[in-house]
């Protein structure tokens, strides 16, 4: 509308744009994370965080409908504008910062007492008179933490790199994947664009799955999220090469594979970005620090954002020098190392998870509720 055709207006607008839209994903992981305790943030928080790909299903559709009326190109930037508006609005006003806000007690509070095996036995069925004084409390509130020292926090660093690599792919295929099945499958510019959502489905699917099952392992098995999130990364590597060695068969073998690589890519993205980085901002060494939760998952989102972004200039380069398929092999080792950096915090818990298993009267070994939080050795 203003008819500026600047390189750096253009930079230094967006830029702007990017930095005010990052500030949302980290404070609203913090804010959730005041309201579910560990055992079920994987299945909130996959149903919670379906919200990126919903929201990209609906801009695919609200913008093919403002351009199919024929209206000017810029109603499509007013009519985003004005949901972010009015979603703002809607926060600001009806969303409760934490429990207390409502007199509610805190998810620290309640699952104190788990942070000590100990405690947690007692918790369970022994009544001791001082028990109060055996939990420990840490009030941190007020003293936020730097970068550096949430990078410290054990788990940060091998997921935020994870993280990198799932959402490099992740936001490639999702940017890129309409111009594939445009130029590399010659379907038309308006089918490509209906078909690349589902992928987005897909990844909806997969984080509330694999969301869901991370809690049945904390809960039953003690079993890390880690070790799902590997699984789910290294199954990607190979729905990603069916996904380009068979997707041209057929229509339908294309939205098949397709919503099976959002599953196994789109979903690790999504359990990382919320569940995960609500659980490391926890963590025993910050637990009570209200500030914290929101600077770890900054960090967590931020290097996945920086990953993402060196992903957008690397795939026209190989694309346009080698050919589709030497992207979908740079994919694939991307997922691949996506997945061999988790070893590293699922080795860590399997370790603790022995620590921590106690015997009781009858010599019974009774597996306890695993928080790796209390991993001091994961970086």
């Amino acid at each position: 509308p203003l008819s500026i055709h600047n390189n750096i207006y253009f930079i230094v607008v967006w830029s702007f744009n990017a930095l005010v839209q990052t500030s949302g994903w980290p404070n609203n992981v913090a804010i959730m994370g005041k309201w579910f305790d560990h055992g079920t943030r994987g299945t909130v928080y996959g149903i919670w965080g379906a919200n990126a790909s919903v929201g990209n299903i609906l801009g695919s559709v609200i913008s093919g409908a403002i351009l199919a009326a024929h209206a000017p190109w810029p109603f499509v930037f007013y009519a985003a504008a004005g949901l972010c508006f009015s979603g703002g609005l809607w926060l600001l006003f009806l969303l409760p910062g934490s429990p207390e806000d409502v007199g509610e007690q805190s998810i620290s509070a309640i699952v104190e007492v788990y942070d000590d095996p100990i405690n947690v036995h007692k918790n369970q069925g022994e009544n001791d008179e001082d028990d109060d004084d055996d939990i420990p409390v840490k009030e941190k509130d007020g003293q936020a933490i730097t970068i550096l020292q949430g990078f410290m926090v054990p788990g940060v660093l091998p997921y935020s790199l994870s993280y990198a690599c799932a959402k490099l792919v992740n936001y490639a295929l999702f940017f890129w994947l309409p111009y594939y099945l445009t130029t590399g499958l010659h379907y038309g510019s308006d089918v490509a664009a209906l078909l690349s959502t589902w992928y987005d489905a897909g990844g909806i699917i997969g984080g509330v799955i694999g969301g869901f099952i991370s809690d049945v392992l904390i809960r039953k098995l003690n079993i890390d999220r880690s070790f799902i999130l590997l699984f789910m990364l290294l199954v990607a590597t190979g729905q990603l090469f069916c996904y380009f060695t068979f997707a041209a068969t057929s229509w339908a073998a294309n939205v098949s594979l397709m919503i099976g690589t959002g599953i196994f890519v789109g979903g690790p993205a999504n359990i990382i970005s919320a569940a995960v980085s609500a659980d490391l901002g926890t963590h025993k060494d910050i637990k009570g620090n209200k500030e914290a939760l929101a600077t770890v998952t900054g960090i967590i989102d931020g290097t996945a954002s920086a990953g993402a972004a060196v992903g957008q200039v690397i795939v026209p380069y190989i694309s346009s020098k080698f050919g589709w398929e030497a992207v979908f092999y740079f994919f694939m080792s991307m997922t691949t190392l996506g997945g061999l950096i988790l070893i590293f915090p699922a080795y860590n818990s399997r370790a603790n998870r022995e620590k921590k298993s106690i015997p009781i009267n009858d010599g019974e070994d009774t597996s306890l509720v695993y928080d790796y939080n209390q991993n001091d050795d994961m970086n």
